[in-house]
């Protein structure tokens, strides 16, 4: 009684096991050349950059980076557009809390705040990621 009681219990739990070994011959796939490659394992394809044409006034500005393209491209078919960019105070504090998990000093603040040069975004977070304290 108590091994049909376990045999039942393990068919609950793994319905599989109902038919393991139970094909007849010839019929069972003895490897997986037919299936298709786990996603991880395929073979990368360049896809073409979306383009966006004159829809929006403000195209050049909000599309800055190819990604940008593909996320616009995917908004629009909710017929949603991007947020409004950060302000500058706000920029640097969520970089700083984001890299180092810390608020920047008011110097820091200052820092960036005072020097709004092209790249200065990028350079705060070059100096972020190479700080010490990075991750902790």
């Amino acid at each position: 009684m108590a091994r049909e009681t376990l045999l039942a219990a393990a068919l609950l739990v793994c319905p599989l096991a109902a038919t393991h070994g139970t094909e007849p011959a010839g019929t069972a796939r003895d490897t997986a050349e037919e299936d298709p490659p786990f996603w991880a394992f395929r073979q990368l394809a360049p896809q073409p950059v979306p383009e966006h044409g004159n829809r929006h006034h403000r195209v050049h500005e909000i599309v800055r980076t190819p990604i940008d393209a593909f996320v616009l491209r995917e908004l629009e078919k909710h017929k949603l557009t991007f947020s409004h960019d950060a302000q500058p105070a706000r920029l640097v504090r969520r970089a700083y809390f984001d890299l180092i998990g810390l608020p920047p000093s008011p110097d820091e603040s200052a820092a960036f705040l005072q020097g709004p040069s092209p790249n200065a975004y990028e350079r705060l977070i070059d100096r972020l990621l190479a700080s010490p304290h990075f991750g902790e």
